[in-house]
């Protein structure tokens, strides 16, 4: 009921707010369903709204000027000056589940912001386990369909150091013609690392239908642990010629952990000959 009246509240407070930005409502202080502390989800970041001003404590500290403005359908807080940023942070999108802004940057990801009032966080970085109830084992031993991605921060799950930080995307595809085509590929924030294409035995895709039992990865299917601070995930998918098919995932903070050997399975990877490279 609680969550439902904030919601109500705050359809109605973008309404209001459209009205002001149009010079139909009066003065310049911020509405007060916006006024008080927030806290940023995925960061260090705190803002206070009093009346016109907005005071940021964090990386960089500082009071603006606000104002609130429309775009479409988009609500925004921003600053007076500067373009309505604060900083290198855009201005921020009033939703249903707090205020949202980006990083300004020109040549890498920049960090999203998502502040929420500080009793509201707890709900957003507890990790929730919405696992489902899949069969633990697989009949079959021939894929049709193989994908692993993730992203090594440097010695991430236990790989070796000599792996290069980036993003690992490891799928294997059966053609119309049975053949089973491998495609390994890492990119880094400017570089590709590795970028494998080409095909493999049947032999090779036996053998890691067989790793995937060996190493309990089947036992885990549906797997699924997350929690809303924006971090980079993992997931396995596997699909059988019989129809059946292992999900594995992880997103935000929980993907920091990996319930497999995952070592194990990029050490079979690497055994079609890849050369990690600049």
């Amino acid at each position: 009921m609680r969550r439902l009246w904030k919601r109500i509240g705050l359809c109605a407070l973008a309404a209001a707010m459209a009205l002001c930005a149009c010079g139909c409502g009066g003065g310049d202080e911020v509405p007060a369903e916006l006024r008080g502390h927030w806290v940023d989800v995925n960061g260090n970041m705190v803002l206070d709204v009093r009346g016109s001003k907005l005071t940021v404590t964090g990386p960089w500290n500082n009071i603006y000027n606000v104002k609130m403005e429309t775009e479409g359908d988009i609500t925004l807080l921003a600053n007076k000056k500067d373009g309505g940023l604060f900083g290198s942070m855009s201005p921020l999108e009033v939703c249903d589940d707090g205020l949202y802004a980006y990083e300004q940057v020109l040549d890498a990801d920049g960090h999203m912001y998502h502040f929420v009032r500080e009793e509201d966080l707890p709900k957003y970085t507890e990790i929730r386990d919405l696992s489902t109830d899949a069969p633990k084992s697989i009949e079959s031993n021939k894929l049709t369909s193989f994908s692993l991605v993730f992203y090594n921060s440097g010695g991430s799950y236990g790989l070796d150091p000599e792996f290069f930080k980036g993003t690992y995307s490891w799928t294997l595809e059966r053609t119309e013609n049975g053949v089973c085509h491998m495609s390994f590929r890492v990119m880094g924030d400017s570089y590709i690392a590795c970028d494998f294409d080409g095909d493999v035995k049947e032999s090779y895709a036996v053998g890691l239908a067989r790793l995937l039992e060996d190493a309990g990865i089947e036992a885990l299917n549906g797997y699924y642990w997350k929690n809303d601070v924006r971090a980079r995930g993992w997931s396995l998918w596997a699909e059988y010629a019989s129809g059946e098919t292992l999900s594995l995932m992880a997103a935000g903070e929980a993907a920091a952990e990996c319930p497999f050997d995952l070592p194990r399975l990029i050490d079979y990877a690497m055994e079609q000959g890849l050369v990690l490279k600049w």
